[in-house]
Order: C-alpha cells, then structure tokens, then sequence
C-alpha cells in the first residue's frame, strides 16, 4: 500500500524502543532483584560498533536531501546503503559464528534449561509464524488507517511509538524475564542483537523489497527521527 513514511517510522522506532526502552527496563528490573549483575561485554561492545556503522549508515542519505534540496540521488545512495549494511551483517554473523564463536559462550550457558528441538520442526515452526505474522500485519495496516481518521494522531508518532512496542512486545518480555533470572548477558544479548538485526538485516531487506515491488523505499528519513 506504499505506506513508506509509516515503514521508516517503525524501523526508526524499533530500533530506539529496542535500544533504549527494552535495555533500560533491562537494567532497571535486574538492579531491583539482584545487587550486582554482569554480562558479556564482548557481545555488547560488537553491536555497539556495528548501530554506530548503521547510524551512519541511515543518516547519510537523511543529512544528503536536507543539504541538497532538490537533488534526484537519495534513493541510489539508499540502495549503496541498504547494500553496505547487508554486506556488514554476514561479515558479523560469519565472526560471531566462526572465527570469533569462544567470545560469545557466555550466551550459550544461559540457553540452558530451555527445551530443543529438531531442524524440520523448528522450520515448520516458523513457517506457520511467518504466515500468521503477514496476515496479522495487513490487519494492522488496515488498523492504523482507522487509528489515524478517528484520533488525527500523526501517522508517524504511531510508527515510531506505539507500533515498535507493540510489536516488539514478546522480546520485551523475554528479555526482562532474564533480567530477573539474572541472566543478564542473555537480556542485554536480544536487547543489542535484536537492534543490530533490525539496522543491518530489517533496513536493507525492506529497501530491497521496495526496490523489486517498484516502490520508492528510501532511507531519508525525517530529520528528527534521524536525531
């Protein structure tokens, strides 16, 4: 339905819910519980450097229409960074996974106690999620056109504030609960990855998609948002 600025606004904002509300509450809920609480800096310090690259990354094109008005070279300089951050994401799972896998078991021991399952089972799994995730996001595609003619809230502030929570609800969850647990390299780990997945996976696939369906889905954001 080429609701682009409804798109940019929730992956802006899934982002910053997930970084600074999802770490925080993290944070808070652990210190309430337990006195002293440790995590992997490793893994920490790893995402931190690869949201500073897709900040950069995400404003370049933002900061290039404000500075050039007029100019017709956002959307090739939003693919070469859709591209770039693609590319950085596989360079970081092949590290985490391979040649730098030791630094991340610390991670791993806290997974312990949680019920395993097979390949095909986990594929049809998230097969039937994946299904059930599309046909409920067109639901609340529709919901949001409602929202935006009964209330007159801005089509953004939904975007960038009451979707990403909603939606990021279940991590939300999980994570806290780990903080309680005092697991808290698992909690400050889905909080950190799930803002490197949402920058470096989420971004360059939604701009590809746009691109293959013809559909100006470009990273100038606006420029609040940006900051």
């Amino acid at each position: 339905k080429e609701k682009v600025e409804l798109v940019q606004a929730s992956l802006v904002g899934s982002i910053l819910s997930t970084l600074v509300l999802m770490t925080g509450l993290c944070l808070f809920v652990g210190g309430i519980y337990h006195k002293e609480q440790t995590f992997n800096n490793v893994a920490v310090v790893a995402n931190s450097g690869l949201l500073m690259v897709a900040c950069m990354a995400l404003s370049l094109p933002t900061m290039y229409v404000y500075l050039v008005p007029g100019t017709e070279n956002d959307l090739q300089m939003s693919y070469a960074a859709a591209v770039a951050l693609a590319v950085v994401y596989l360079q970081f799972l092949y590290y985490q996974t391979s040649t730098h896998s030791h630094l991340f078991v610390g991670l791993e021991e806290e997974f312990t106690g949680v019920a395993k399952f097979g390949l095909y089972p986990v594929l049809a799994m998230m097969g039937l999620l994946t299904v059930l995730m599309a046909v409920h996001s067109e639901l609340l595609v529709n919901a949001v056109e409602g929202t935006i003619k009964r209330t007159g809230m801005n089509e953004r502030f939904i975007g960038v504030i009451l979707l990403p929570i909603v939606g990021n609800s279940a991590e939300h969850l999980v994570a806290l609960m780990a903080a309680i647990r005092n697991k808290m390299s698992l909690a400050v780990g889905i909080a950190f990855a799930s803002c490197t997945q949402i920058a470096l996976f989420v971004v360059p696939v939604t701009v590809f998609a746009g691109w293959a369906m013809g559909i100006k889905m470009d990273l100038s954001f606006h420029l609040f948002e940006v900051v």
